[in-house]
């Protein structure tokens, strides 16, 4: 019976915690804590029945986004991430257990914190690359966030995990805690030298220059983006003329459009191309703009860049394409850098930010601002703004996201929010904002994967040294 208590308690305890700080609600403060009962039941209970109670607490944690991924995935595939997403839980806290076991007690304490980042590590490399890092549930708590500067969104998951071990452990231990107290200590220490950075960073940090830009989005229906005829991408093409007209005399030197915002055809391709070059050209200023380009056998989700002469400066082809509905488009490989009163900016397309590359080589560039046509589903809005603004953190660059059914949002490198406007379904969204500029270099651009080297020296260590102190 007591048993089952605890299991209930962790169940909903770590469940709902975890469903109001991952997904859509992001509450920053509870995803210091939601780990915390899943790690006592574990510490206190078997390998049998936390695989379970863990398992349980994932399903309610991962609802979150149940409904979410209905909007553009097949019922099959939903269910299929909302499952992996509750045995990812259940890995994670089961593995946590057996390695406790075989670690020395000073080193304990590292095992969810270790274990977490090489989790994420490791599902960064499916086709929703970082999308599902518990990371981003600091994204509001801009101390937190700093770290990522040096270590990328790696140490950020790691600061969380690493208090709820350590006041797990605290607790659980607590009449017999002296062989825990030196790493207890290190661990405080840690998390209160990184923060004390976090406040540091976001108090002296200064830019480099600032650029005047223009956030544009049209109303626009899913219906009528979805049309195979013409008529729509045309008539679109000249409601966001009639917007650009407007920003005559205002001293804008960039203007962002949506990602895959206007389709064109062979028969098409160039008079639209002319339109926005001449739109360009009578603005006086840069122009970016997200294309569905039905032109050749093999459909492709780009970005055109026009200068204010109205010449294309390049095409970014976007890279890392959502699984379904842009199955079969071409998979882009260059990154595309124009300069801008002698700061360089990059470009990149909405899914492309869910993982570290391309984002971060761009950073290795010197990049002072990246550029991000994106197109959401109103209900992600927030939820798939954070990863490109970790990216922008970790690159030490400013960020420009603008979102069709989504956020126009500016950011300066240390996570503060400079605009943010949600986009209107009856008239058009236009956010102008003077954004200040990161110089571009980071600890983390320039040694990508020291951290995870460490996280996996330390995974190795643990069981070793036990080991060893077995044998003598």
């Amino acid at each position: 019976m007591q048993r089952l208590s605890y299991a209930i308690a962790a169940i909903l305890l770590s469940g709902f915690a975890y469903f109001f700080t991952t997904g859509f609600y992001a509450i920053w403060w509870l995803a210091w804590l939601a780990p915390i009962p899943l790690l006592l039941y574990s510490l206190r209970f078997s390998l049998k029945s936390t695989l379970l109670v863990a398992f349980l607490a994932g399903l309610i944690a991962n609802a979150s986004t149940f409904y979410y991924l209905s909007t553009f995935l097949p019922v099959k595939l939903q269910t299929m991430g909302w499952l992996s997403g509750a045995a990812s839980l259940c890995l994670l806290f089961s593995l946590n257990k057996v390695l406790i076991r075989y670690s020395p007690r000073c080193l304990s304490i590292l095992a969810f914190p270790v274990l977490s980042v090489l989790l994420e590590y490791s599902a960064s490399f499916s086709s929703a690359g970082a999308l599902s890092s518990y990371s981003y549930s600091q994204m509001s708590f801009l101390p937190a966030i700093q770290i990522a500067s040096i270590t990328g969104y790696y140490g950020v998951t790691f600061l969380l995990s690493l208090f709820a071990s350590g006041l797990s452990i605290t607790i659980h231990y607590r009449t017999s805690i002296r062989p825990y107290k030196a790493s207890l200590a290190f661990a405080s220490v840690l998390i209160i030298i990184c923060l004390c950075f976090g406040f540091y960073r976001t108090a002296s940090w200064k830019p480099v220059g600032s650029l005047k830009v223009a956030m544009i989005a049209e109303p626009e229906s899913v219906q009528n983006l979805m049309r195979k005829d013409m008529t729509n991408a045309l008539a679109l093409t000249k409601q966001y003329a009639d917007s650009i007209n407007q920003l005559k005399g205002k001293g804008v030197s960039l203007m962002v459009l949506p990602e895959k915002n206007i389709k064109v055809t062979r028969a098409t391709r160039v008079l639209v191309q002319s339109k926005f070059s001449s739109m360009a050209h009578r603005a006086k200023a840069y122009l970016v703009v997200g294309i569905d380009d039905l032109s050749e056998k093999q459909k492709r989700n780009i970005a055109w860049v026009f200068n204010p002469k109205g010449q294309l400066l390049g095409t970014y082809d976007k890279e890392h394409m959502l699984p379904g509905p842009e199955s079969g488009y071409r998979i882009g490989k260059d990154l595309l850098i124009f300069t801008i009163h002698g700061y360089k900016i990059g470009v990149i397309i909405c899914k492309d930010a869910d993982f570290v590359s391309p984002a971060i080589q761009y950073s290795q560039q010197g990049i002072n601002l990246l550029v991000v046509p994106a197109l959401d589903f109103n209900i992600d809005a927030w939820l798939h703004s954070r990863p490109a603004m970790m990216r922008a953190l970790e690159g030490n660059y400013s960020l420009v996201r603008v979102a069709q059914w989504g956020l126009l949002l500016a950011m300066a490198p240390d996570g503060n929010l400079i605009g943010d406007l949600h986009t209107s379904d009856k008239a058009p969204s236009i956010l102008i904002r003077d954004v200040p500029l990161g110089d571009g270099h980071s600890v983390f651009s320039h040694q990508p994967n020291w951290f995870i080297w460490l996280m996996g020296l330390l995974l190795a260590l643990m069981p070793i040294s036990t080991a060893f102190k077995r044998k003598q």
